[in-house]
């Protein structure tokens, strides 16, 4: 959702790419072909987003420097300790939608937003 967001309302002026801590078997798997994506892929259409053929992407520690700043939405003490102390990471707290009600991946969603549009402001 994050992603989506910030390429929506960034206007492209920023480049952002959205990758996973952990997927498994599962990197490149469309998020519109998860059954537990439901809520996720409607709260994102009422916003005018359509995440059906965005795809799980894995977390690569050797690509790490390519970034000029880094979002985590997992708790500080859950990433990997290379993204622990760094300065270029910002924690959201931000709790993950996965198996909740329509409402709540909407609390969410509005929740990214909010801070997605202050990471644009300051970016600007």
């Amino acid at each position: 959702m994050a992603e989506a967001l910030f390429r929506k309302f960034s206007s492209g002026a920023h480049s952002v790419n959205s990758v996973c801590l952990s997927v498994g078997n599962n990197e490149g798997q469309r998020i519109g072909d998860l059954a537990s994506a439901t809520h996720v892929l409607r709260a994102m259409e009422e916003v005018g987003i359509d995440l059906k053929d965005a795809k799980k992407k894995q977390l690569n520690h050797d690509n790490l420097n390519q970034y000029d700043k880094i979002i985590s939405m997992v708790a500080h003490t859950l990433v990997p300790e290379v993204l622990q102390n760094n300065p270029r990471v910002t924690f959201w707290d931000v709790a993950d939608p996965f198996e909740k009600d329509l409402d709540f991946t909407r609390e969410i969603r509005d929740l990214i937003l909010k801070h997605t549009q202050e990471l644009i402001a300051e970016l600007k």
